[in-house]
Order: structure tokens, then sequence, then C-alpha cells
């Protein structure tokens, strides 16, 4: 058997232990998945011996499915949850077991909210609402941002599921809905915090840069449109498409509420009555974008949400990431939802990005890598729906 190359930074505290010899960690928390999620894997000296006599004797005892994890990385909690998954694998010589799951708010991404509903909490408050959906779980909430007032009623379908109706209100008040990794939910807006440092590429410790700067996803044009209960089930008079006008010309004499562009602007209130547009002035080309309002509003509710649409799509279509070692700068380990300063000469960024997402990763040839997603501040901006 060759000498332990593994790493004893990572310590996992299930079923009474503490297991500190793993030959491979990854561990994920990304603001695109409300839980965190860690891969173990650990030579099962156990096992081995059982199986091979002359298997090297070690510390490290076996490991029980469906047990709470508490995972700290160098003396620092990161990331508590449950062992969803556990997977033996022998080959001649040596056993090795791997243990995979999520941080503790991935129950509520999986079960329903009111199985016994349909449920209607009055006069509630976001906290308190997140918290009574919580509680059976054994979920903490905490909110570092203001949520506003209460919600006069707020109803929970039968199917819906926890995380999915804590959201649904939250847009409301425009908060984001995160894990903290260890406690459990937290309220929260994008970019409230700062990383541990800024990174520099060239510079020491970033082992790699590359990025996706993307228009895919992007347009020259954000139109949200709506109605008002007067124009309810009546249509506006389609625009008429002449030789003479681009579309481009016809949405400015639309905007303007030139008659000639059929019912534009203000004349249309026997129709689509409340418009909302945002510009991105980076697409040249014409490359527009429709969407209704998701509930009656106004104008105002329309311009915002045009804004946000664009805001938004801007932000998505940067996406730098970095390599990153060791896991921990200047005393603090990289978590997601925090500002970065990125100073890249090869990429051309010199500015602030949001770390969407952090990837820790070990295997015995490479060490310690952090692998960092990042996008624009505003990617993760949420939109306020109307109540």
């Amino acid at each position: 058997m060759s000498a332990f190359r593994g790493t004893t930074a990572v310590s996992a505290s299930v079923a009474g232990m503490v297991l500190a010899r793993w030959t491979a960690v990854d561990i994920i928390r990304d603001l695109s998945e409300i839980s965190g999620s860690f891969i173990l894997t650990l030579r099962d000296d156990i096992r081995s011996r059982a199986s091979w006599p002359y298997g090297t004797p070690g510390e490290i005892g076996p490991m029980l499915l469906s047990q709470r994890v508490e995972i700290s990385i160098h003396g620092e909690l990161y990331l508590v949850g449950w062992a969803e998954d556990v997977i033996p694998d022998a080959s001649e010589g040596e056993a090795i077991l791997t243990i995979s799951g999520r941080d503790l708010t991935g129950d509520l991404a999986d079960c329903a909210a009111g199985p016994e509903g349909p449920v209607e909490f009055a006069n509630v408050t976001l906290e308190d609402l997140a918290g009574q959906l919580c509680a059976p779980f054994g979920i903490s909430v905490r909110a570092d941002v203001d949520t506003g007032a209460p919600f006069e009623k707020a109803t929970i379908d039968a199917a819906e599921t926890v995380l999915s109706a804590i959201e649904k209100h939250a847009r409301q008040r425009g908060v984001l809905v995160t894990s903290d990794g260890v406690e459990g939910l937290l309220l929260t807006r994008s970019g409230q915090t700062r990383a541990p440092s800024d990174i520099r590429f060239p510079g020491p410790g970033v082992k790699r840069s590359s990025a996706r700067f993307s228009t895919r996803d992007r347009f020259s044009d954000y139109f949200v449109k709506g109605q008002t209960e007067k124009a309810g089930g009546k249509r506006a008079k389609a625009a008429p498409l002449t030789p003479a006008t681009t579309p481009q010309e016809r949405v400015r004499r639309y905007l303007a509420g030139d008659p000639a562009s059929s019912e534009g602007g203000s004349k249309e209130a026997a129709g689509v009555a409340i418009l909302g547009h945002a510009r991105d002035r980076e697409i040249s080309r014409w490359r527009p974008h429709v969407a209704m309002m998701k509930s009656k509003g106004s104008a105002d509710g329309a311009q915002k949400q045009a804004e946000w649409m664009e805001r938004v799509h801007r932000a998505r279509g940067e996406e730098p990431s970095h390599e990153l070692h060791p896991w921990r700068w200047q005393g603090g380990l990289w978590r997601p939802n925090a500002l970065v300063h990125v100073s890249d000469s090869f990429l051309r960024v010199d500015r602030d990005f949001l770390i969407a997402g952090v990837d820790l990763v070990f295997d015995e040839d490479n060490g310690e890598t952090a692998s960092l997603r990042l996008v624009g501040p505003e990617a993760y901006d949420p939109e306020e729906d109307a109540e």
C-alpha cells in the first residue's frame, strides 16, 4: 500500500465520528441551486481489512447512510447536510467509500410545503412565512435585508414545494432566497458581502483564467406589455407593415404615441395599455424581445420589469471563471454571493463581479483547487413581482 496522499484539511463529523483522511473532495455551493452539495471519498480500512488480511490498517470507520454530516475546512464549519448516497467500491487490495449529499436546504427543494393543503396564512411577514414552512424540517431562517411589509394573504398550494412557495413570495419583496450552507435558509440580496481577496491574473495563486462572454440570450430591445382591467378582453389594432418603414422606426413611433403606428402609446387604451421598454446598447443588431406582465400592474411596474430583464440578461452574458490555490486566502474561504474585484489582463476586465458559484476540489494529483464561477453583479437581482 502506498503512503497516504490525501487531505486532512477537511473533516466530517458524522454518526459520532470525526473523519479527516480524504482521498478526494468536491464541495459545491452555487446560487443556481438552493442547496450546496458534497462528494467525499475515503479509504475504507474496515472493509479493506475484512476483505483482504494484508489491507493496511487505518483510523477511518464506516459511513452511515442518511446521517447528518458537518463538514469543516481548515477548522471552519463550511457545510452541514445529509448523507444521501453511499457508494462502496472495492478492487484488489483496497476498498474505498464515497459519500455524497446536499446541505440541509435540499429537503426544501424536494418536499411539499403543505401536504394537507392548500394552506393560507394571514398577515404574515416573509420571514415568518419561511420560518413556519421550514420549521418541520428543523431548518432555521434568517434575513440580512429588509423584507418589507407583511402579506395580507399568503396561499400555498398542496403540491407546491417549500422552496417554490418561499421564492414565490420572496419575489414580491425583491428578495433572493439562498442557503447559507450551515444554519439554513438566508433571505438576502445579491452581493451583500465581499470576497476574502481580490483576484489578479497573472498573479500568485491563480492557476487558470477563462471566460464565456455571450450575446446568445441578450436582446437589443426589451418590451413588457400588459393590460389594465379597463382594457381586458379587448385587442389593439395590428400595426401596419409598409415598405417605407423599418421595425426600429415603427417602434420609435409606437413608443412616442404616434397615431401612424397602429394605436401606439397612449392611444392604445382599448388594447395593450401598459408598456415598458429598455435597450441594451451593446447589441447593435435588431433583436427585440417581448414579455407580458405576470400580473396586473402599472406602467411604472412594466418599465421596471423591462429594465430588470435588460440588466439581468446582460450580467448573465458575462461569465469569467478562475481556478485558485489554495482554498483559503488571507484567512477566508471562498463563498458564493460575494462581490470580488477582478483585474485580469488576459480577459481584459478590471471591475467587480459576483461570485455565483464555488467548487472546492481536492485530488491526490493536484491538491486543493477552488473554481470560481463569476457573473456580472446584477445577474441575480431578484425580480419584484406584483402581489
